[in-house]
């Protein structure tokens, strides 16, 4: 079964309406809160539990399997550090309940600026110089990307920044650097690259390195998004 639907991509958000197609167990670093319509269920593969209800929530870098389905599905994904839980002691439930006021400002669009829809919604990295590694990595995606010249911008040593940077982000400069190189390809796609030229503009080595990227985070294939799916950017 196909993706058939719409994507809006903003700035550590996504924001998915429409059926639900096939896919392979995969993870990625966006949480992930799934929105049966009304009266609607959705079904999914978490680890080992199936579940089903009309909202899902699926934390960051777990393994899932969304069921098919040609019901009308609202799927939010947001990096982890839009969720306001607390810094220590992060629990599934708060996050959640921060991905649900997120998905509703999106919904409800309310707002000339998400980021400031509600000081509750969103949060900013809290230390300066992980956001400004952030902004080095965003302005070097389609390029080589390298830890130690990142650390020595912001003074601090190759140890110290990746263990700064993994606290802040949850995952490591590598990882994380995919993920925005992913980010990167789909904004490409939205502005009309095929699959090959999204993957040069977003820095993948080649359109099979990007291939595998999309298949390990979201189990499906470059192909299935271009097929499918409409892809705009939000410029908010």
């Amino acid at each position: 079964m196909r993706w058939i639907g719409g994507l809006k991509v903003g700035d550590g958000w996504a924001l998915y309406h429409g059926a639900a197609g096939d896919n392979n167990p995969h993870a990625h670093y966006a949480a992930q809160l799934v929105c049966a319509e009304t009266n609607g269920t959705a079904a999914a593969m978490i680890e080992d539990t199936h579940t089903i209800g009309q909202i899902i929530y699926i934390p960051s870098n777990v393994h899932h399997q969304l069921e098919s389905s040609t019901a009308k599905l609202n799927i939010l994904y947001a990096e982890p550090f839009l969720l306001t839980a607390p810094r220590s002691g992060k629990s599934e439930t708060s996050e959640r309940e921060h991905a649900m006021a997120l998905f509703e400002a999106l919904c409800n669009d309310h707002a000339d600026n998400i980021s400031a829809n509600a000081s509750a919604t969103t949060v900013e990295i809290a230390d300066a110089r992980i956001k400004s590694a952030i902004d080095i990595i965003e302005s070097q995606l389609d390029g080589a990307i390298r830890l130690a010249e990142i650390a020595k911008a912001n003074r601090l040593s190759g140890s110290r920044f990746a263990e700064l940077f993994r606290a802040e982000t949850r995952l490591p400069l590598r990882q994380f650097v995919l993920w925005r190189r992913l980010r990167r390809a789909v904004l490409a796609i939205s502005a009309g690259a095929n699959a090959t030229g999204a993957a040069h503009a977003a820095g993948f080595s080649d359109a099979a390195h990007f291939s595998r990227t999309v298949r390990a985070m979201f189990g499906v294939s470059p192909t299935d998004i271009l097929s499918g799916i409409a892809i705009t950017s939000d410029s908010r």
